[in-house]
């Protein structure tokens, strides 16, 4: 299923505007101020040291997040774009 959540939590964990809401609105702004601090109660300490696979993986979570689609979605995406010669990255965008 589509992610139908809080779409300012998902930017602020990524700690990047995904642009999931539009750019000049009233939350949009508020998300631009509060982009460097994670969500959730204890989001003003400091992160921890986040590991190579960690790092992948939110890189992955991040690119869901930003074009709407599943796990099983992006699987197939990458499935295809795998098959043909070249580049599976530039593929994939």
């Amino acid at each position: 299923m589509r992610y139908l959540g809080p779409k300012n939590r998902i930017s602020r964990r990524e700690g990047v505007d995904l642009e999931l809401k539009t750019v000049g609105s009233k939350s949009h702004a508020r998300l631009l101020k509060k982009l460097n601090v994670p969500p959730g109660q204890h989001g003003v300490r400091k992160r921890k040291k986040v590991s190579e696979r960690g790092t992948q993986l939110r890189e992955k979570q991040k690119l869901r997040y930003m074009f709407g689609i599943t796990e099983k979605q992006l699987k197939n995406y990458f499935k295809k774009a795998s098959l043909k010669k070249g580049n599976t990255a530039s593929y994939l965008s």
